[in-house]
C-alpha cells in the first residue's frame, strides 16, 4: 500500500493570488498523512509572488515561463519529493481528510501484487462553490477526446468502463475512466514511466492524454466515491466570470493533439479527421445558437468564433501530422525539468494536532443581505472559518 511514505501536492497558478491564499490554508487542516506543497506560477501579474514569500519556507516555488498547464505540471513534479503526486487547483478547497483518502485509494486489498495491474493513478469527487453540490462524481472519455462527466454515477457507469472504487480494467477499451486534474494524485514512478504530461496540450484534455497513457501503459486508473474537495470555477485566460469558455483555440489544439494520438491509430486519419470536423461544426453551431438566443452580444461572438477558427487550424495541423509518440517531435518531459532544487523535504505547516475541528451551525431569524455587510452571524462564520472550523 502507498501512503505510509511522503506525498507532494502541486499547485499550477495563475494571477488568482487571492483564491491560492484559500487553497494553501485548507491544506493545513489535512490530516493523517505528512507532505509537502509545490506551487508553481505562470507569468502571473497579480500579488502571487508576495503571497508565496508569505509561506516560505514552507512551501517550494517553481516559476513557469508560459501558461501551460501540462509544462507546469511537469515542472511540479520533477520538484517534488514523494512517492506519490497529488494536484488541486487553485481555486479548489480539500476537506481535511483528502489527502488520506486518495493515498487509501492505491491499497490494493486482497489483491496480490502479481495479480493485477498496479494503480497508477486515482482521483476523487468535487464539489461546485456551493460547497454541497457535485460538480461531478465520476469522468469517462474515448479515443476521440468525447469526454463524459456528470454527478449521476448510475448513467456514467453505463458509458464507462469502471466503476467508483471498483476493479474493473481493461488497457485496450475504447472508453476509459479518467481522474480530474483538480483532484487527483499518481505514483511517482508510473508519471516517470510514461514521461509526464504531453506538454503539447497548453490546456484541456491533458489529465485525459496522461490517464490513457496510463492505462496503455499497464496501469490502472481508479475513481473513488470520496476524497472531495470543493471548486469554484474562478475565471481564467479561457473562461470569463460567467463560467463560459471564451477562448476555443487552445480546446480545440488539444482535440486534435489527442485525436492524432488516440484515435488514429485505432480507426485511421480520415475517419479521425472526420470525427474532428463533425466536432468543430458542433461548436460552431452552440456558438451561433447562443448568439440568436441573446446569450453573448456580437462582439463576443466574434471573438469566440475568431478563436475557434485558429484552434481549428491548429487542431488540423496536429491531425495531419499524425501521432508524435515516441518520436523527435515529443521528448519525456519530466527529464527536461530536472533542474537542481533543494530536494530536502519541507513538511507543509499544519495546524496544531491537539486543536479541536468544529462543524458549526449558525442560525439567523432576520439575516441581512450580503451587500450590505452582513450580519454578526455572517462575521461570527467568517472568524470560526478562519480558525479552521
Amino acid at each position: 500500500m502507498i501512503g505510509v511514505g511522503w506525498v507532494s501536492v502541486v499547485i499550477v497558478t495563475l494571477d488568482r493570488a487571492a483564491s491560492l491564499r484559500v487553497t494553501l490554508d485548507a491544506l493545513r487542516w489535512q490530516q493523517g498523512v505528512t507532505f509537502d506543497v509545490v506551487v508553481v506560477p505562470g507569468p502571473c501579474t497579480d500579488d502571487t509572488a508576495s503571497l508565496l514569500a508569505e509561506y516560505a519556507p514552507n512551501i517550494t516555488v517553481v516559476a513557469c515561463p508560459v501558461a501551460n498547464v501540462s509544462v507546469a505540471r511537469n515542472l511540479g513534479i520533477a520538484a517534488a519529493t514523494g512517492d506519490v503526486v497529488a494536484f488541486i487547483d487553485d481555486d479548489a478547497v480539500p476537506e481535511p481528510g483528502w489527502l488520506r483518502a486518495l493515498l487509501d485509494g492505491f491499497d490494493e486489498g486482497a489483491f496480490a501484487p502479481s495479480s493485477r495491474p498496479p494503480v497508477g493513478g486515482v482521483g476523487g469527487v468535487v464539489h461546485d462553490h456551493t460547497g454541497v453540490a457535485l460538480q461531478y462524481a465520476f469522468a469517462a472519455a474515448d479515443r476521440y477526446g468525447t469526454v463524459t462527466t456528470g454527478t449521476d454515477i448510475d448513467e456514467l457507469l453505463r458509458v464507462g468502463n469502471a466503476v467508483p472504487d471498483g476493479e474493473v480494467w481493461d488497457p485496450a477499451a475504447e472508453r476509459f475512466p479518467y481522474v480530474q486534474g483538480t483532484n487527483c494524485a499518481f505514483r511517482r514512478d508510473a508519471l516517470a514511466a510514461v514521461g509526464g504530461f504531453d506538454e503539447r496540450f497548453r490546456f484541456y484534455l491533458d489529465e485525459v492524454d496522461l490517464c490513457v497513457r496510463l492505462s496503455d501503459a499497464g496501469y490502472r486508473v481508479r475513481p473513488l466515491s470520496g476524497a472531495p474537495v470543493h471548486h469554484r470555477y474562478l475565471a481564467g485566460t479561457t473562461r470569463g466570470a460567467d463560467r463560459r469558455t471564451s477562448d476555443w483555440s487552445a480546446v480545440f489544439a488539444s482535440i486534435g493533439q489527442f485525436m492524432a494520438q488516440h484515435a488514429v491509430p485505432l480507426v485511421g486519419a480520415l475517419r479521425a479527421a472526420a470525427v474532428y470536423a463533425g466536432v468543430a461544426d458542433h461548436r460552431r453551431g452552440v456558438i451561433d445558437a447562443d448568439f440568436a438566443g441573446g446569450h453573448i452580444d456580437a462582439a463576443a461572438l466574434a471573438a469566440e468564433l475568431s478563436t475557434l477558427v485558429d484552434g481549428v487550424t491548429e487542431g488540423r495541423r496536429r491531425l495531419e501530422e499524425g501521432p508524435l509518440r515516441d518520436a523527435a517531435g515529443w521528448t519525456p518531459a519530466i527529464s527536461r525539468h530536472e533542474e537542481p532544487c533543494d530536494s530536502r523535504p519541507r513538511s507543509f505547516e499544519l495546524v496544531a494536532s491537539e486543536a479541536v475541528r468544529l462543524r458549526v451551525a449558525i442560525v439567523e431569524r432576520t439575516p441581512r443581505p450580503f451587500w450590505s455587510g452582513g450580519s454578526a452571524a455572517a462575521a461570527m462564520a467568517r472568524s470560526l472559518a478562519a480558525q479552521g472550523h
